[in-house]
C-alpha cells in the first residue's frame, strides 16, 4: 500500500508498530477476537493520525504507518504518543483486553520514490526498540544498519 501512494514529502516518516501480547488474545479469547482487536488498533490509529496518515498492516501484527508533514523530533512525540495510546483497554464484547506495542520510525526523506529502504531501516529500529523493552519507540540511526552488517 505504501508504493501505491504519491510519496513526495522530504518531512514524511516511516513508522512500523508491532502488539505485544497479541498472541496470548488469539489463544485465551480465539482468533475471531484477535481479528476483531487488529480491527480496533486499525481504528484507534486511523483516529489518532487523521488525514496526515496512512496505515497498513503488514501482517501478522505489525503495521506500517507513513506520517507526513512532521519534523523526526515531532514524528517521534507523535509515535510515542501512539505507543501510549494502543497500551489502553481495548473492550470486545464483555471483554477488557490490554496489550502493548513498540514503535520503529525512519524518515522517508529524500528516499520517497523506494519506501523499501525507509521501511527496512524503520524494522531495524523497531528490533531496538523490542530489545529495550515493551511500550519503547527508537528511530534508525546509521549505526543500526552498520551493527546487523558486522553480525552477518
Amino acid at each position: 500500500a505504501l508504493r501505491d501512494q504519491q510519496l513526495g514529502d522530504s518531512d514524511a516518516t516511516v513508522m512500523i508498530l508491532d502488539l505485544d501480547g497479541f498472541k496470548p488474545v488469539n489463544d485465551t479469547f480465539g482468533h475471531a477476537t484477535g481479528d476483531e482487536l487488529l480491527k480496533l488498533v486499525s481504528e484507534r490509529l486511523c483516529t489518532l493520525g487523521g488525514d496526515d496518515i496512512l496505515v497498513a498492516r503488514l501482517g501478522g501484527d505489525e503495521f506500517a504507518l507513513l506520517v507526513r508533514g512532521l519534523t523526526p523530533e515531532a514524528a517521534r512525540a507523535f509515535a510515542e504518543r501512539v505507543v501510549a495510546e494502543l497500551g489502553q483497554p481495548f473492550r470486545i464484547g464483555s471483554s477488557t483486553i490490554g496489550i502493548a506495542a513498540c514503535g520503529g520510525l525512519a524518515p522517508l526523506g529524500a528516499r520517497a520514490g523506494d519506501p523499501s529502504t525507509a521501511l527496512r531501516e524503520a524494522d531495524l529500529a523497531l528490533y531496538r526498540a523490542k530489545s529495550i523493552g515493551r511500550g519503547k519507540v527508537e528511530c534508525y540511526d546509521k549505526g543500526m544498519g552498520e551493527a546487523v552488517r558486522r553480525r552477518t
